[in-house]
């Protein structure tokens, strides 16, 4: 599923209280402006703040015109304060400059917050672009502006933002605390009655609907300033499963999972290669471009030039190099199923963390069908109810006897079908209030096994033996000490180690 485009609104306090923050506010969010440059060009943002001096927005031009029009001249101005300092758009360099310039937007009026949500919802309500896109408002304030809350007014802006699954992040940010203590009781007051205001307005914003739960990746929330700025300026990919399938204990018992990557590498966006000496002017394309040419220096006084259809792949064997085919390498290449089986456990010690070899993965039982869905994927992926609780118990049972006995699950698995790859890992437990879930853990070995199928030998005194001579019984019957012997080699490669 691809990643749909965000519009996203800033919303900013400059009141007297937020002054000493707006420097570092107005940097980390250029960051963010800078982040979506790289990563998502087609995402836009737009920067509005209240407490301001001036008054420059569509929901109080809207009023007065209205107002204008009725004849009503008693009429009371609202949503003043509120400034829309850049408009929704395309994020650009010239948007994070003038997000960075925070500092000299500073304003003298009382905030309310309320208000500017209004403004903001209305700007990504109204703003149309090609295709379907989330909006987003991000609210960075320190909640020490008195703001008048009705149950009413927040009701009518939860149901706005539903309407078009607008997602609100409150970045609070922590000030210096008063010297006077009567001060500083009122403010704590203030900062506690507007973070319930603001807490119940998430509430109604992630309350399930028609539609079903609101995805984790699209909740609102509210955070430390610190925390939610942070988490803006990194690149967000949606959580993708790399397996979906079995674990299995025993031919005959298995377990239900999906899988995820606990952590994926970050890869820097791709860059073209440019030409300085282009003229763009007179229509040069700047682009350089590449292509791959292959010579055989058979002859090196007379290199020829091979045509890609006139190559085969070699291997090479001592000085010579071996042509194989494709359909001959194909045939020859190791193809295995796809799953995840345990063929043994071993001591937690044995299988440190820092062994792993590359990315971590997390086992978690298959989800519901609701589960599925509030993962951003098909409802149809999920599993039923009674399927999901007796996964859920029988990973989490395993979880727990695993750190009971202090010990890790060795196990081989093949991630896609018909795939050469194999990777051997541990599982370990871990135990959670969300939820008891095993990290599978790589290791650095890889699969050195030639199976070859024989015919089983014959067995002291059965038929079979009995119409072999001295010699071939000799040779093909195993005697009591041997087949014993043979056990004990089996039972001693169960991968713990030495003692």
């Amino acid at each position: 599923m691809a990643t749909k485009k965000r519009c996203t609104a800033l919303v900013v306090d400059v009141s007297p209280s937020m002054h000493p923050h707006l420097g570092p506010v107005g940097d980390h969010l250029s960051r963010v402006v800078q982040n979506r440059i790289l990563n998502a060009k087609i995402d836009e943002f737009a920067l509005i703040v209240f407490g301001s001096d001036e008054t420059n927005n569509d929901v109080h031009t809207e009023g007065l015109d209205a107002a204008a029009a009725s004849g009503e001249r008693d009429y009371e101005e609202e949503y003043r304060n509120i400034a829309v300092k850049v408009p929704m758009g395309c994020c650009s360099s010239e948007c994070a400059e003038v997000v960075a310039s925070l500092r000299g937007m500073v304003g003298s009026a009382p905030s309310d917050y309320l208000e500017a949500l209004v403004v903001a919802s209305d700007m990504l309500v109204n703003h149309h672009r090609g295709g379907a896109f989330l909006r987003r408002i991000m609210l960075v304030t320190d909640l020490r502006t008195p703001c008048e809350a009705d149950d009413d007014f927040i009701g009518d802006i939860a149901r706005g933002m539903r309407a078009v699954d607008m997602q609100l992040t409150v970045a609070v940010v922590r000030g210096e605390e008063s010297e006077d203590e009567t001060t500083r009781i009122q403010e704590e007051d203030t900062v506690m009655a507007n973070r319930e205001t603001l807490q119940r307005l998430c509430d109604l914003l992630i309350e399930p609907s028609d539609k079903g739960p609101v995805p984790v990746t699209n909740r609102s929330c509210i955070e430390d300033h610190a925390a939610a700025l942070q988490a803006a300026q990194v690149k967000t990919t949606k959580p993708t499963t790399t397996f979906r399938g079995d674990l299995e204990f025993t031919p005959w018992m298995s377990l239900k999972v999906w899988v995820y990557k606990k952590v994926s590498e970050a890869k820097p966006p791709a860059m073209k290669m440019y030409s300085d000496a282009a003229d763009e002017a007179a229509g040069d394309d700047p682009t350089v471009g590449r292509e791959r040419v292959f010579r055989s220096y058979a002859d090196p006084d007379a290199p020829v030039d091979v045509a890609p259809e006139m190559m085969i792949s070699a291997y090479p064997y001592g000085p010579a190099n071996i042509p194989i085919q494709d359909e001959v390498k194909e045939l020859i290449a190791a193809k295995n199923d796809k799953g995840m089986k345990i063929f043994g456990f071993t001591s937690l010690d044995q299988v440190p963390h820092w062994m792993g070899m590359d990315e971590p993965r997390v086992l978690v039982p298959w989800p519901t069908k609701d589960g599925s869905l509030a993962a951003g994927m098909a409802a149809s992926a999920g599993a039923t109810d009674r399927e999901h609780r007796k996964a859920t118990e029988a990973m989490s049972a395993m979880a727990r006897a695993m750190q009971c006995k202090g010990q890790a699950a060795l196990v081989r698995a093949v991630w896609t079908q018909n795939s050469d790859k194999v990777s051997f890992g541990a599982l370990t437990p871990h135990i959670t209030k969300e939820g008891d879930f095993l990290l599978f853990v790589p290791l650095p070995f890889a699969e050195d096994m030639y199976s070859n199928d024989f015919k089983p030998l014959p067995v002291p005194g059965c038929k079979a033996s009995a119409q072999l001579g001295a010699n071939a019984k000799a040779k093909l019957v195993p005697t009591d000490e041997q087949r014993a012997a043979a056990a004990a080699l089996v039972d001693s490669l169960d991968g713990a180690g030495p003692d």
